[in-house]
């Protein structure tokens, strides 16, 4: 939950919503009591442990589904402003020739005739516009003379702009192959619509306000279901440390709970004071990590169940 929370939001609110109040996740540890209206502790405890497997289940399906959604909601905006920002060798020309960018007949397609874009390179200016009449192609009668020109739009950031040239269909191949070869000059064909501009345009819009929504959503769903997920393993720790410790030391119950929070590398330091405090005399040595008496778990003379806290903690 934590993780999915920062990927979409730089400094997550972690907080925790638990009998009408709400507490940062600290002050939710040291004011915990149990709830009995959430858990009742008249039920079993094979009973509990089904009823948090099932609210953990309920809530990562709804985190789940919030989170597909906005994926799906990213990646067509995504696939709606590809490329936008490259230059315009790669960039769709769609973003690039808007309405106001092109007069009434600068694009010209008849029986016979085609209109060719250019990106054109600030360094192959002037050779495209010596040689784009005749040298392109076989027959210099094709291509219609004096036809170049340029689109009144700034030139990208790797410094290329933006040209038409007509011509007859029957060249509009040989000149796209030996413009590409000659000078590296890419020419396309592109219908010009406007009204499909305006359709992209409103896709576009319609796409962004969809993002935000299902951002605000998932947003939402992320702080609700840390609370709860958080609210759950507050009390399944508690119920973990209350049967180990009837397990450890019987009944009627002679124990306190209560949480420990170890300043940076000061786990062992503490874990020594309390061995020296609950150990009996002369028995220290058989007590330690795992790692220290060279066992499968660690071994303390009381219970210790970890909790695990937010990385912002």
């Amino acid at each position: 939950v934590e993780r999915q929370y920062e990927e979409i939001e730089k400094n997550p609110q972690l907080i925790v919503e638990a009998e009408g109040r709400t507490y940062d996740v600290e002050a939710y540890i040291k004011n915990f009591q149990w709830s009995d209206a959430k858990f009742s502790r008249n039920k079993s405890i094979q009973d509990m442990h089904m009823t948090f497997t099932e609210k953990i289940g309920v809530l990562d399906e709804e985190l789940k589904n919030r989170y597909n959604h906005f994926q799906e909601k990213k990646m067509s905006s995504t696939f709606l402003n590809k490329k936008e920002g490259s230059n315009y060798v790669t960039q769709d020309l769609m973003d690039v020739l808007k309405p106001e960018y092109v007069d009434q007949g600068d694009f010209v397609e008849t029986e016979h005739l085609t209109t060719l874009v250019c990106i054109v390179h600030k360094a192959q200016t002037e050779n495209f516009l010596k040689n784009y009449e005749g040298f392109f192609v076989a027959e210099a009668a094709k291509v219609v003379p004096k036809s170049a020109k340029q689109f009144q739009i700034p030139q990208d950031k790797d410094g290329y702009s933006i040209w038409r040239v007509i011509l007859f269909k029957t060249h509009a191949e040989e000149f796209t192959n030996n413009a590409r070869s000659q000078f590296k000059i890419s020419s396309k064909t592109f219908d010009f619509d406007p009204e499909s501009f305006k359709n992209l345009e409103r896709d576009r819009s319609k796409i962004k306000t969809e993002l935000e929504n299902a951002q605000i959503k998932l947003i939402q769903t992320c702080q609700t279901v840390f609370s709860e997920v958080f609210i759950i393993l507050m009390h399944l720790k508690t119920l973990r440390a209350f049967v180990d410790s009837v397990l450890r030391f019987g009944l009627p119950p002679a124990f306190v709970l209560c949480v420990v929070q170890p300043g940076k590398d000061k786990d062992k330091k503490i874990q020594d004071a309390l061995k020296k405090l609950f150990a009996e005399p002369g028995s220290e040595g058989i007590y330690g990590s795992k790692d220290e008496i060279d066992e499968a778990e660690d071994y303390f003379p009381y219970v210790c169940v970890s909790l695990g806290v937010p990385s912002t903690l």
